[in-house]
């Protein structure tokens, strides 16, 4: 099972967390931004130190 850091911007993370467990994914963290949220350099660094600190081994984003 791989750990994840899930990074979204979409009306329901909870569902896109639900969908990431039921794929097999170990949810170590989430970044929830608002709908439609469009990414800037800063929120990728961000989730890339969080990951790291987590121990994430993959992002994955929406």
């Amino acid at each position: 099972m791989k750990k994840a850091l899930l990074l979204s911007g979409i009306g329901n993370p909870g569902a896109f967390a639900e969908t990431a467990k039921e794929a097999g994914l170990r949810m170590v963290g989430q970044m929830a931004f608002d709908d439609h949220h469009h990414y800037t350099e800063e929120d990728v660094r961000n989730a890339i130190s969080e990951a790291k600190a987590k121990g994430a081994e993959w992002i994955v984003m929406t």
